[in-house]
């Protein structure tokens, strides 16, 4: 008992000499490396940053227009941003100065029609105001208020300065015609067997006459023909209204039309059947309404 009592007892926890050395002598694997003035000791330098590409636009300005530095700058920094090379920012310039010139040549041709269409509707204006004193200008030498001589050389001063070109658009062949129609009626009756035979198939019969000649020589020139012979003007009034219904002469307006037609389609024959016929119906329909009117 008192033996064991005195033998020592051995710790078992005493440090592990040999593990601690082991530690100790194990090289640190995350070192930094020591620095050295020249910079990381055993790294690699640090790279310097590209030079920023300088873009040249000249060859992108057209002719004649001088180079926007502030604009260029602006473009350039754009440009850099999109990593383009200097062939590339040129040519996307020159499509930019191409659509802006565009751009200001459509904007200066709008605003020049826009003037014109306001240029053109003023004058337009003053031109209605115009023929609409010329046209009560006639009216009234119609009524021997104004000399006619008077009226006609103030129409032709008066259009000659405002629209001399209107007189390319007169149809003289047609004016022609009807003057033609008036001088033959004028001095056709002054024959004296004319005369008589006017007189004489005229008499009480003014309505049928006046019909009649008006599909012959047209209703204007049949009234001035007429008129020195008849007895009853209401008769040879209605005679000639209703005779412009009839043949394509009977009215100075049936052959305007008539013209007219021929310039758009260019035949005629349709046209003066279908014309013709229509006329006819409303020609008897008007003298058979007269008739019962009566």
């Amino acid at each position: 008992m008192d033996a064991q009592e005195n033998t020592p007892v051995q710790n078992d926890t005493a440090p592990d000499t040999t593990t601690q050395e082991a530690v100790e002598n194990k090289p640190v694997e995350n070192a930094e490396p020591a620095g050295t003035l020249a910079g990381n000791a055993g790294g690699h330098a640090e790279e310097k940053p590209a030079d920023p590409v300088v873009y040249d636009f000249s060859p992108s300005i057209p002719e004649g227009v001088e180079l926007d530095r502030q604009a260029a700058a602006e473009f350039g920094d754009i440009a850099r941003g999109l990593s383009l090379n200097n062939e590339q920012a040129n040519t996307l310039a020159k499509y930019g100065m191409t659509y802006a010139q565009n751009m200001v040549k459509a904007y200066e041709a709008q605003q020049i029609e826009q003037q014109e269409a306001k240029a053109e509707s003023t004058s337009c204006a003053g031109k209605n105001i115009l023929y609409t004193v010329l046209f009560i200008l006639c009216l009234l030498s119609v009524a021997d208020v104004v000399p006619k001589w008077a009226a006609a050389v103030l129409v032709a001063i008066c259009v000659l300065v405002s629209d001399r070109k209107i007189f390319c658009n007169i149809d003289f062949m047609l004016l022609l015609t009807f003057t033609a129609f008036f001088i033959f009626t004028g001095n056709i009756a002054r024959l004296e067997s004319v005369d008589s035979f006017l007189k004489r198939i005229t008499g009480e019969n003014e309505f049928n006459v006046s019909l009649a000649f008006s599909q012959l020589i047209s209703n204007v020139p049949a009234t001035l023909l007429l008129h020195p012979f008849a007895r009853n003007t209401k008769e040879l009034l209605l005679g000639v209204d209703i005779g412009g219904l009839g043949t394509p002469v009977a009215s100075l307006a049936s052959l305007i039309s008539l013209k007219l037609y021929t310039q758009e389609k260019g035949g005629t024959g349709k046209f003066l059947a279908v014309f013709t016929l229509m006329n006819i119906i409303f020609l008897v329909a008007l003298c058979a309404m007269k008739a019962i009117l009566k």
